[in-house]
């Protein structure tokens, strides 16, 4: 959430050409440095050193961590939509992921989709909706 929020604010308050080209640069060097995971035992064992306890278990074993989609996906919304768009889907992927887990961690509910609950997704839902009123109320 802390990095999304982190690209959610430097959207707001940098010139579009800025924060896409930051967007970009970022998607780059994060894929950059998995090619160089994938390369070097050293990169991957100073990698790990730095970011082993933030990563989910498929990425500590060599899968492309989320950050990379997330970029990607910043990157791909602000050439594409609109910027009020761009920012509530920064902003409720951001926000929503971490309270699906949160919520369907501690609510749970029926499973709808293989691990994924029903809380989780109430839980992101609430989250997003919330996201795109108060961009929709203050953007």
């Amino acid at each position: 959430a802390t990095s999304g929020m982190f690209i959610a604010i430097l959207y707001v308050k940098l010139p579009w050409r800025l924060a896409v080209g930051g967007l970009g640069a970022g998607f780059v060097a994060f894929t950059f440095l998995q090619f160089l995971r994938r390369l070097s035992p050293i990169v991957e064992k100073e990698f790990l050193s730095a970011f082993g306890a933030i990563l989910k278990e498929e990425e500590r074993r060599g899968a492309p961590p989320a950050a990379i989609y997330f970029l990607f996906g910043s990157l791909l919304c602000a050439l594409c939509f609109p910027w009020r768009v761009c920012l509530v889907s920064i902003l409720g992927a951001a926000l929503g992921d971490p309270a699906a887990a949160i919520v369907g961690e501690l609510a749970g509910g029926p499973r709808i989709a293989g691990k994924k609950t029903l809380g989780g997704f109430l839980g992101c839902f609430a989250v997003s909706g919330a996201c795109g009123l108060a961009v929709a109320m203050h953007g």
